[in-house]
C-alpha cells in the first residue's frame, strides 16, 4: 500500500482499483475518464465563468463518510469511511487522473492527512471495546493513542482537534498521548470541527445542557497552547450558531458559520474571527464546505449549491451541482479544496449510485492592471511642503475600461512612522490636472473617487475608485501622490512607499515600491514663558528670573556642546549679577558645585558669572535638565545705590547641534532701598574737666551714606543717654569763619557762609542737640558738624559718672543710622571755699575782754558737703604783738551755738574740731575740723573769733587780722584780711 501511495501513476486513462477489505479480500472495481468541459454561465459579474481544468473525471465508490479533501502537489487525498465501517483513503493524480484507494487496519474513521519528513499520515480513531480510541497511520503502521474521543480536523503540522466522549473538546500532537482539554468548552456537547493549516486558529461549535450553541473559536500563544477568543458571534437575528467553520482569508481567519434563523430554516453566514462581526449572508443550507481563493470565499451546503462571495464587495455568486457536474449531486463534508496550483476542487456525490465525482475549475482572471516608472528615490527635507512621489509614474489596464470599485493603495511598507504622511496634491479642477477637495478626489473637475487613511507611517492611503476612473486619471492621481513628515525630528531612515492597484474586476498590479530619503533638519532649542517681570529690591537674596520658564528641542536628545546664556539686554549696570541658586541634590534639582552645575547629582555643565551668565553644556544636559537650570537663573545687584532703571534680561539657548534658540526677554524691575546712613570713628572716651572749656566729642567721626541720598533735610541728633545731670551741656563749637570751618551764629551753623542747618537743645543732660541739616547738606558737611560736637559741664559740683553721648544721624528718607557711642568721663575739680565779709575795721584797746572779730562773716564752699580735715586758721598778719590773743568765744551749745571746752570746739553740743595757739600776735589760732564741721558749724565758728590785747598799748596801733579756711578736699580758700585799729591806753 505504502510504496503504491508513494509510486508517481502516470500515462494511465484506464485501470483496475483494488480495494482492501476488512477480510483481506480483494475486490476488483473499474474507474474510467471522461472528456468533459464544465463551462458555468453566471448571472453576475463577480467571477465569471468557471473552466473545468482537466480533461478526468476520477469517481470513487463505496463512500460512506467523507474528510476534508486535501491537496499535497498534484496529489489529492480524501479520508473517508467506508460503507463497512473500514478506514478508507482515496488518492488521485490530478494532473494524470491516476487513482488509488487505501484500507487500513481496524473499523473506524480516517478524519485528516498531512506530510511528516516527506511521508504521508493519516489520523482517525477506531472503535474499541473501550471506546473510541485515537490513532494514526504512518510507514510503520498504526498506532493507538491513550486518549478517547473522535478527530474532526488534522493541521499540516499533525496537530489534531476533536471531541472527547461527546464533551469535552481538544487538541493533541500526532505521535503523543497526551490530549489536552481547550478552555471554555468543557462540560459542552458538539465540537470543534476545524483546524486552520499554520495551527495558529481552530473553530467550531458546541452547545450546553439547555441546547444553547455558541461559535468557538481560539487562538494559539506562543507558548503553544490555546487560549479562547473572547468574542461573542451571533447570528443577524441574535440567535447563537450550530458549528463554525474557520477559514484562512486575505487579511486573516474567517468563520463560516451554520446557524438556524427564527423560522427554524438553516442558513449559512459569515463573520471576522477577529471581532465577531458578521460579513454577510452566504446562502441557505447546512455549509459542508468552504476555502478561499483568488479574493473570493467558497462555501459548498447541502443545498446542492456552491457560491463564491467576493471579499471585497461581498458580492455572491451560485453555482448548482448540476451546473458544475452535468447532474445533481450531494456535497459532502470536506467537498471543497485548492490545488496546488491554485484552482477550485469540488467532491460531488451522487446520491443515488454513492459514487464520488472529483472535479477542478480553474478561476478566469481578471488582467490586472500595471504600475509602471513608479521607481528611483523620491527626497522629503524636513519642514518642507508635501514632495510628489513621482510625476512620471504610469498606470495602464489592457482590459479594463474603468476602474469603478478598484481603488489606488500607497504604503510606507519599511521604516514608516507615525509623523509620516501619504496624500494626494490639489493641482487644480482644469482638464487634466487632480483636484482635492476635502477627501474627494476628481479629475478635470469630475470625482473619480475618496480618500482615507495615509494619516501615519502605517495606514496605508486608498483612493477608492468610481466609474469615472480610467488609466489616465489613475495615472494622473499617481503623479499627484506627495509624501511629508510632520515630526521636527523625523526617522532618516529610508522609506520604500508601496503602490498597487486594483482595478474594481478583481485585478490588483503587481506591488511597486519607490524609495523617499528623509532629511532631517536640526531643529532650534524653543524657550517658552520667559516672559513678565520680576522685582528685585536691593539688598535682597537674588531673585529667580522665571520659575516656569519652559525649554523643548523636537529633535536633540541633549544639548552636548551647546551653551546657555543669560545678558542684560539694555539699561545694564557693572553691579548687576545673573547667577544660578541651588536648589539641591535630589531628583529634578539643580545645585551648584563649584562651577559645575548638577541636577538630580549629575554634572550637565560647567558656568561663569557675573553681568552675565554663560552654561557650556554637557551630553546629560537634557531638555528637562536645561528647563530645571533656567528656572534656577537668578538676578541680583550688589551696589548699595543701584539703578532703578528696569533691566531687560535676555536668554540664549544653542543645542550643541548648530541649532539656535528664540531669545526671550524678561523684565527685571529693581526697587532700590535708602541705606541709613553710617557714622563711624564716634567712638572711645574723651574726657572733660570741671570749669574747662566745652570738649570736642570726636574729631574723628565721620559721617556716610552709601547711596549719597537724602542727607539734606536729615537730623543729627546728639543725646546723652547715660548719667546725664541739668548741668550738662551740648553743643557745638564755633570754629570760624573761614571755608571749610563751623561758624555758629545764634542756632544757625554755617560753612563758610553757606547754611548747612540749624540747631536747638542741648542745655541739659536731658535735652538732645537736635541738627537739622538743610537741603544743601552733604554728608561731607554732616562729618564737619560731627567733627565740631562738644560737652561741658556748668556745675561746680559736677557728678563725675560716665556719661554716654549717643549720635544718630537720620536722612530725610528716615533712614537712620546705626547708633554711634561716645563715653564722656568727667573730672571734677575741687573747689576751694571762700570766707565772706570779713572786711568791716574794728578798734580795739588793751586789757578789754575778748571781742568778736565779726559776728556777719559766713563761709560758702560749691563742692563740700563738711570740712573734715580742713583747717580754721585766724593769725595777725601784721602789727602782731606778744600780748594779742585770739579766741573763741564759749557760747553754749544750745542748737547753733559753739561750745568751747578745752581745746574742743562743739557747735549744738557735737564736736566739731579742735584748736590750738592763738596765744600771741605771732602763733595763728588753728582749729581743726572734723566731719561734723559743716558749713552752718564754720559760719557759727567764725562769728565766734574773738580778739584781746592782755596789756597796756603805748601807741595806737594798726593791726590786720586775716582768717583762712581750707576745706579737708585739697581745697585752700582764699585768705581774707580786716583792719583792727588798737588804741593807745591812756
Amino acid at each position: 500500500m505504502w510504496n503504491r501511495l508513494r509510486a508517481a501513476v502516470s500515462g494511465m486513462v484506464q485501470g483496475t482499483l483494488l480495494r482492501g477489505a476488512r477480510s483481506g479480500r480483494r475486490q476488483r472495481r473499474t474507474w474510467s475518464t471522461e472528456a468533459v468541459e464544465c463551462r458555468c454561465l453566471l448571472s453576475g459579474t463577480a467571477i465569471g465563468d468557471l473552466v473545468q481544468t482537466y480533461p478526468v473525471t476520477v469517481q470513487f465508490s463505496e463512500l460512506g463518510h467523507l474528510g476534508d479533501a486535501r491537496v499535497f502537489g498534484d496529489t489529492l487525498i480524501i479520508p473517508v469511511t467506508g460503507n463497512d465501517g473500514s478506514p478508507v483513503a482515496w488518492t488521485v493524480n490530478l494532473t494524470t487522473g491516476v487513482s488509488e484507494t487505501l484500507v487500513f487496519p481496524g473499523n473506524g474513521n480516517v478524519s485528516g492527512v498531512f506530510q511528516r519528513n516527506g511521508e504521508f499520515v493519516y489520523t482517525g480513531f477506531l472503535n474499541t471495546a473501550t471506546g473510541r480510541k485515537i490513532t494514526y497511520w504512518d510507514a510503520s503502521g498504526e498506532h493507538q493513542t491513550n486518549a478517547l474521543g473522535d478527530l474532526w480536523d488534522v493541521s499540516a503540522a499533525g496537530r489534531t482537534v476533536g471531541t472527547r466522549a461527546g464533551v469535552d473538546a481538544f487538541y493533541l500532537d500526532v505521535g503523543t498521548d497526551n490530549a489536552v482539554i481547550l478552555p471554555g468548552i468543557s462540560g459542552m456537547y458538539g465540537g470543534v470541527n476545524t483546524i486552520t493549516n499554520d495551527g495558529r486558529f481552530i473553530g467550531g461549535g458546541a452547545f450546553d445542557d439547555d441546547l444553547n450553541a455558541v461559535g468557538i473559536v481560539y487562538e494559539q500563544q506562543a507558548n503553544g497552547s490555546y487560549a479562547l477568543l473572547d468574542v461573542q458571534y451571533v447570528t443577524p437575528d441574535g440567535l447563537s450558531l450550530l458549528r463554525m467553520d474557520v477559514v484562512d482569508g486575505p487579511d486573516g481567519p474567517l468563520g463560516v458559520g451554520v446557524y438556524a434563523d427564527v423560522n427554524g430554516a438553516i442558513q449559512t453566514g459569515l463573520w471576522n474571527v477577529a471581532d465577531g462581526a458578521y460579513k454577510a449572508h452566504l446562502g441557505s443550507g447546512y455549509a459542508t464546505s468552504a476555502v478561499y481563493r483568488g479574493g473570493y470565499l467558497f462555501v459548498s451546503t447541502d443545498q446542492r449549491i456552491v457560491t463564491a462571495t467576493d471579499l471585497a464587495t461581498l458580492q455572491t455568486e451560485t453555482y448548482t451541482a448540476t451546473t458544475l457536474f452535468g447532474s445533481a449531486k450531494d456535497f459532502k463534508r470536506g467537498s471543497l479544496f485548492v490545488t496546488a496550483d491554485g484552482n477550485l476542487g469540488v467532491v460531488g456525490t451522487d446520491p443515488a449510485t454513492k459514487l464520488a465525482t472529483v472535479k477542478t475549475f480553474k478561476i478566469p482572471q481578471n488582467t490586472a492592471p500595471v504600475v509602471s516608472a513608479w521607481d528611483g528615490t523620491a527626497a522629503f527635507v524636513e519642514n518642507a511642503q508635501p514632495v510628489v512621489l513621482d510625476a512620471n509614474a504610469l498606470v495602464s489596464d489592457g482590459d479594463s475600461s474603468d476602474f469603478a470599485g478598484g481603488s489606488v493603495t500607497v504604503s510606507v511598507v519599511s521604516h514608516g512612522e507615525a509623523a509620516d504622511r501619504l496624500s494626494v496634491r490639489h493641482v487644480g479642477n482644469s482638464a487634466g490636472q487632480i483636484g482635492v477637495s476635502g477627501n474627494g478626489i476628481s479629475y478635470g473637475g469630475v470625482l473619480i473617487g475618496t480618500m482615507t487613511g495615509g494619516s501615519n507611517g502605517s495606514t496605508p492611503l486608498v483612493v477608492t475608485l468610481n466609474s469615472a476612473a480610467n488609466a489616465q486619471s489613475v495615472t494622473a492621481l499617481l503623479r499627484a501622490v506627495t509624501f511629508q513628515n510632520v515630526s521636527d525630528s523625523p526617522s532618516t531612515q529610508t522609506r520604500q512607499v508601496q503602490v498597487t492597484v486594483a482595478d474594481g474586476d478583481g485585478g490588483s498590479s503587481a506591488a511597486v515600491t519607490k524609495a523617499v530619503s528623509v532629511t532631517a533638519v536640526n531643529d532650534a532649542p524653543v524657550i517658552l514663558t520667559f516672559d513678565g517681570s520680576v522685582t528685585y529690591t536691593e539688598n535682597a537674596v537674588p531673585v529667580l528670573l522665571d520659575t516656569n520658564a519652559s525649554v523643548t528641542d523636537v529633535d536633540s536628545s541633549n544639548f552636548a556642546g551647546g551653551t546657555l546664556t543669560v545678558s542684560i539686554a539694555a539699561r545694564a549696570q557693572s553691579s548687576d549679577r545673573i547667577g544660578v541658586k541651588h536648589i539641591g541634590t535630589a531628583a529634578g534639582q539643580i545645585a551648584v558645585v563649584g562651577t559645575n552645575l548638577r541636577y538630580g547629582g549629575v554634572t550637565i555643565g560647567r558656568f561663569t558669572s557675573g553681568t552675565s551668565l554663560v552654561v557650556t553644556l554637557y551630553s546629560n544636559a537634557t531638555a528637562q535638565a536645561v528647563q530645571a537650570l533656567l528656572r534656577a537663573v537668578t538676578f541680583s545687584n550688589v551696589s548699595e545705590n543701584p539703578s532703578s532703571l528696569d533691566r531687560t534680561v535676555k536668554v540664549a539657548l544653542t543645542d550643541g547641534d548648530g541649532g539656535a534658540s528664540n531669545q526671550p526677554t524678561k523684565t527685571v524691575k529693581v526697587v532700590p532701598v535708602n541705606d541709613r546712613p553710617v557714622v563711624a570713628g564716634f567712638e572711645g572716651t574723651v574726657s572733660y574737666r570741671e570749669n574747662a572749656v566745652p570738649v570736642v566729642l570726636d574729631s574723628n567721626a565721620i559721617a556716610t551714606d552709601v547711596d549719597g541720598l537724602n542727607i539734606g533735610g536729615g537730623v543729627l541728633t546728639v543725646a546723652i543717654t547715660a548719667n546725664g545731670h541739668t548741668s550738662d551741656r551740648l553743643s557745638i563749637r564755633n570754629v570760624g569763619t573761614g571755608a571749610g570751618q563751623i561758624n555758629i551764629t545764634g542756632s544757625t551753623i554755617k560753612l563758610g557762609d553757606t547754611i548747612y542747618g540749624t540747631f536747638s537743645g542741648g542745655t541739659s543732660g536731658f535735652s538732645p542737640l537736635v541738627v537739622t541739616l538743610a537741603s544743601s547738606a552733604t554728608t561731607a558737611s554732616a562729618t564737619r558738624i560731627l567733627r565740631a560736637l562738644t560737652f561741658a559741664n556748668v556745675s561746680e559740683n559736677p557728678s563725675e559718672l560716665p556719661r554716654t553721648v549717643r549720635v544718630i544721624l537720620t536722612d530725610s528718607g528716615a533712614a537712620k543710622s546705626i547708633p554711634a557711642r561716645k563715653t564722656v568721663s568727667v573730672i571734677a575739680v575741687n573747689d576751694a571755699p571762700a570766707i565772706n565779709g570779713w572786711d568791716t575795721s574794728l578798734s580795739a584797746v588793751g586789757n578789754a575782754n575778748p571781742m568778736l572779730l565779726d559776728s556777719s562773716v559766713s563761709v560758702t564752699d560749691v563742692d563740700s558737703s563738711n570740712f573734715d580735715g580742713g583747717k580754721l586758721t585766724v593769725w595777725i598778719s601784721s602789727q602782731g604783738h606778744g600780748l594779742d590773743r585770739l579766741g573763741i568765744r564759749n557760747v553754749g551749745n544750745s542748737t547753733g551755738q559753739i561750745g568751747v571746752s578745752g581745746s574742743s570746739v562743739q557747735f549744738a553740743g557735737v564736736l566739731i574740731g579742735t584748736f590750738t595757739g592763738g596765744t600771741s600776735g605771732t602763733v595763728p589760732l588753728v582749729v581743726t575740723l572734723n566731719s561734723a564741721a559743716k558749713k552752718s558749724a564754720v559760719n557759727a565758728l567764725l562769728r565766734s573769733l574773738t580778739y584781746k590785747f592782755a596789756g597796756s598799748s603805748a601807741v595806737q596801733v594798726t593791726k590786720t587780722v586775716s582768717v583762712r579756711l581750707s576745706d579737708g578736699d585739697g581745697g585752700f580758700g582764699i585768705p581774707v584780711s580786716k583792719s583792727l585799729t588798737l588804741q593807745r591806753t591812756l
